[in-house]
């Protein structure tokens, strides 16, 4: 049995847009087989939410663990699904929370799992973490998995004037955690930047906390308000939809 992170729940503003994203996966996956192109769209449009805007959908972003593969397993059909919903737009984006690995790790797990997917296709927490710190000229004390520290090559760590906490058994312990504590009280201009705030995820041994509970004891600690850069954020979304339509190649969003 596969038990799916429990992830604090999304601010009233982005739930439209989540149920949107939920109602179009299940859509393309109730589609019959001999699915006529772009079909699905028609009853779609201005139905999900009401944000959404006549005429057919232009991008797309699709979650990866627990909707395109849960494990080390596809979901069935998702594949398929994904194929065709590629197809109908100008362009998609598999956004994911994952901070334990890099894009590169992910993408070689979709493709062992069959999907038919390339580096572009994939926008990641950590992905916006990085255009974050180099958009501010952070220099972070990195709370995460050496796997997750590719990402964030060159970035220089002098003198850290930020904490970046993402899910990273390793460095949860007292000593790095009173180190990321003493970053941010040097100087209150300092950030604390959280990949997620998920609380806990399932592994073969059982629930194991996610980065959410060491995010909220450095908030304590410090009085700081830690910036959120994952799902459902907001600005996650808006980083995550100029990378689509800049690779789409379309230049603009109607």
């Amino acid at each position: 049995k596969t038990i799916k992170p429990k992830r604090a729940a999304a601010p009233r503003s982005a739930r439209p847009a989540m149920a949107a994203s939920r109602m179009l996966l299940a859509r393309v996956l109730r589609a019959p087989a001999p699915l006529r192109r772009c079909s699905w769209q028609r009853g779609f449009a201005g139905s999900a939410s009401s944000t959404s805007s006549s005429g057919p959908l232009q991008y797309a972003f699709v979650d990866i663990d627990g909707t395109l593969v849960s494990g080390e397993s596809a979901i069935p059909g998702a594949a398929k699904a994904l194929s065709e919903l590629r197809s109908c737009v100008h362009g998609l984006r598999l956004v994911t929370n994952q901070s334990q690995e890099g894009a590169g790790a992910t993408l070689a797990r979709l493709q062992a799992q069959g999907f038919e997917v390339g580096a572009r296709d994939i926008f990641g927490t950590l992905a916006a973490v990085r255009r974050l710190v180099d958009q501010k000229q952070l220099r972070p004390l990195f709370l995460l998995t050496d796997a997750a520290l590719l990402e964030f090559e060159g970035v220089p760590t002098h003198e850290p004037n930020a904490v970046v906490v993402g899910t990273a058994p390793e460095h949860f312990h007292y000593e790095r955690l009173n180190e990321a504590a003493r970053a941010l009280l040097r100087d209150e201009r300092s950030e604390l930047i959280a990949c997620n705030k998920g609380r806990y995820f399932g592994r073969n041994d059982g629930l194991s906390l996610m980065a959410g509970p060491f995010v909220a004891a450095l908030e304590f600690a410090t009085g700081r308000q830690a910036i959120v850069v994952g799902k459902p954020s907001r600005a996650f979304f808006e980083e995550a939809l100029l990378d689509v339509v800049a690779g789409s190649g379309t230049g603009a969003v109607a």
